[in-house]
C-alpha cells in the first residue's frame, strides 16, 4: 500500500525525470549557454517546424525547431511538475500526472512533426518513441497511485529512470549530429 510520502515521492520522480530528460535541450533561462543553445527568445525564421530541405540550411532549421520544441516541453513540464508537487491528495496527484502525461505526449507529437537531417533521422525517430514510452510510464505511475500498488509503483519508477537515461543518450547523439 502506498503511503502519502511514497506516493508524493513517486509523483515527484515522474515529474523530475520528465524534466531531466530535456534539461539541456532548449537551453536554460538562467544559463544561455546551456547545451550550446541560443535562448535569446528569438524564434525560428519560419512558423513551420520542419527541417526543410536537405541542403545546408536544413540542419540549422531542424536544430532551431528541435530546441524550440525542447524549450516548450521543458516549460510545460515545469508547470506540470509544480502541480504534481503541490497536490495535497491522491486525486490531485492523479490529475496532475494526467497533465504531465499530456505534456509528454504533446512533446512527442511536436518532435514527430519535425524533419530531421538524414544522419539524425534514426535517433530522432527513437526519441519520439522514447517520449511516447515516458508517457506510458507516467500513466503507470498514475495507475499505481490509484490502486495503491507498491510493486507497480516501484516498477514504474525504475522504468522512468531507464527511460530518462535512454532519452539523455539519444539527445546527446542527436545534438552531436546536428551541432558537430
Amino acid at each position: 500500500m502506498l503511503n502519502h510520502r511514497s506516493s508524493k515521492a513517486l509523483c515527484a520522480l515522474a515529474s523530475a525525470l520528465a524534466l531531466a530528460a530535456f534539461a539541456g535541450c532548449g537551453g536554460d533561462d538562467d544559463d544561455e549557454q546551456s547545451a550550446g543553445s541560443d535562448t535569446t527568445g528569438q524564434t525560428a525564421t519560419t512558423d513551420e517546424p520542419t527541417g526543410g530541405d536537405s541542403s545546408g540550411g536544413g540542419d540549422a532549421e531542424y536544430r532551431e525547431a528541435f530546441r524550440a520544441a525542447g524549450k516548450d516541453f521543458r516549460d510545460a513540464a515545469q508547470a506540470s511538475a509544480s502541480k504534481v508537487a503541490s497536490a495535497s491528495d491522491t486525486p490531485g496527484r492523479v490529475r496532475a500526472l494526467e497533465g504531465l502525461k499530456g505534456v509528454v505526449t504533446d512533446a512527442a507529437d511536436d518532435f514527430e512533426a519535425l524533419e530531421p537531417p538524414a544522419d539524425a533521422e534514426a535517433d530522432h525517430d527513437k526519441l519520439v518513441s522514447q517520449f511516447r514510452g515516458v508517457a506510458d510510464e507516467v500513466d503507470a505511475v498514475k495507475t499505481a497511485l490509484e490502486s495503491e500498488d507498491q510493486a507497480a509503483a516501484q516498477a514504474a519508477a525504475l522504468e522512468l529512470q531507464r527511460a530518462q537515461a535512454a532519452i539523455t543518450k539519444t539527445l546527446a547523439s542527436i545534438e552531436s549530429k546536428v551541432d558537430g
